[in-house]
C-alpha cells in the first residue's frame, strides 16, 4: 500500500475524515469541530490548510465483502 500526503482545506473534508495539522493528528467530528488524539475538541476554520494521507491499493487487490 502506498501513501501520498496531500494538502487540502479543512472545509472540503467530509465529517469522519482523519488529517494532520502542524504535525498532529485530528479527526473531523462536525462541520468545524475536530478531536485530537487526547480527545480534546478543537474548532477549525473552513479555509485552514491541512494534510491528508491518501492510500492506494496495489493493482490486483481484492475487495472484502462484509456479510
Amino acid at each position: 500500500m502506498n501513501a501520498e500526503t496531500k494538502q487540502t482545506t479543512f472545509g472540503s473534508l467530509p465529517i469522519g475524515s482523519r488529517f494532520h495539522f502542524r504535525g498532529r493528528p485530528y479527526h473531523k467530528i462536525a462541520r468545524n469541530m475536530t478531536e485530537d488524539e487526547e480527545g480534546t475538541g478543537n474548532i477549525f476554520m473552513d479555509q485552514t490548510v491541512v494534510d491528508t494521507t491518501e492510500t492506494s491499493e496495489p493493482s490486483g487487490g481484492s475487495a472484502v465483502n462484509p456479510s
